[in-house]
């Protein structure tokens, strides 16, 4: 059953933090980046958004997800980070692009590029 996430106006940096994303929205035609954070606040969690600007102003900047917690299968939720803790890794995210596309896990006929890595991982 899906569970409704109630939207809030204000986000403080040391609140428990169950996910930071920063995601493209279209807005009246355009795009437009937003910064999803979910924070936990007497149990239930929340939602904040920031609307960062039109894209171009993030050029090859990848969309991204943070986990800073789980929801456990008996709906308990547990944070391990706060919400001044994912934004900086999400700072260093934007600046840095340190998102490496070859790092990323293909699906199908990228086996060559796999067997590298793992090669290189393996120090042969």
């Amino acid at each position: 059953m899906a569970k409704i996430i109630i939207g809030t106006d204000y986000v403080t940096e040391d609140e428990p933090c169950l996910e930071l994303s920063e995601i493209i929205v279209s807005q009246l035609g355009k795009q437009h980046r937003h910064q999803v954070i979910k924070v936990v606040r007497n149990g239930s969690v929340m939602e904040f958004v920031i609307d960062l600007g039109n894209v171009k102003k993030f050029k090859d900047v990848d969309m991204f997800r943070i986990p800073g917690g789980i929801v456990r299968p008996d709906g308990k939720i547990e944070t391990v980070h706060t919400v001044g803790q994912l934004r900086d890794i999400a700072e260093q995210l934007r600046q840095k692009n340190i998102l490496d596309k070859s790092d990323r896990i293909m699906s199908g006929t990228n086996t060559k590029k796999t067997r590298t890595n793992r090669k290189v991982m393996e120090g042969t």
